[in-house]
């Protein structure tokens, strides 16, 4: 019976041979969690095995983390693709009351209107100038919006 428990543990200086070897990166991983799960048994004390239980300890936990973040990256990229989603859809609302009221009035003859720009009263010329500017940016705005929605939706898919 001797010899059977011998054979079971490892004596003090062969775990801090392993504890070494672990440091130098020359266990494979299945040696590691064994290594990992014998420093968790044995009572051994030594500052080898100690630095080698702090390193599995900060491994693990690194380990750990970066699987909450991959659990997580789903969900931040479908709020992220609801957000773009949303003031898509906001700007669209906008654009399709706005436009028709705008070319509605436009055709109004009877039509007053005052356009103030950084405190001064603007023509209509100058006031049908800034609102296409407007327009302009507003469609750049919906293209760029399309573009990410693009992107968004391939690196959804090639996640899939």
């Amino acid at each position: 019976m001797d010899n059977l428990e011998k054979d079971k543990y490892l004596s003090m200086e062969e775990t801090e041979q392993l504890c070494r070897l672990f440091m130098e990166c020359k266990l494979t991983i299945l040696e590691e969690a064994e290594l990992q799960y014998v420093l968790g048994i044995l009572p051994y004390s030594s500052p080898v095995i100690e630095e080698a239980r702090t390193l599995m300890n900060i491994s693990l936990a690194c380990e750990l983390e970066s699987k909450e973040r991959l659990r997580i990256k789903p969900k931040e990229k479908k709020n992220a693709l609801r957000k773009i989603l949303f003031a898509a859809a906001t700007v669209a609302i906008l654009l399709s009351v706005g436009i028709p009221t705008y070319l509605h009035f436009k055709q109004e003859s009877e039509l007053y209107c005052q356009v103030f720009f950084n405190g001064e009263e603007l023509s209509g010329e100058k006031a049908l100038v800034i609102a296409e500017g407007e327009l302009e940016r507003i469609d750049k705005f919906f293209e760029n919006m399309n573009n990410i929605e693009s992107e968004q939706q391939q690196k959804i898919e090639s996640l899939q």
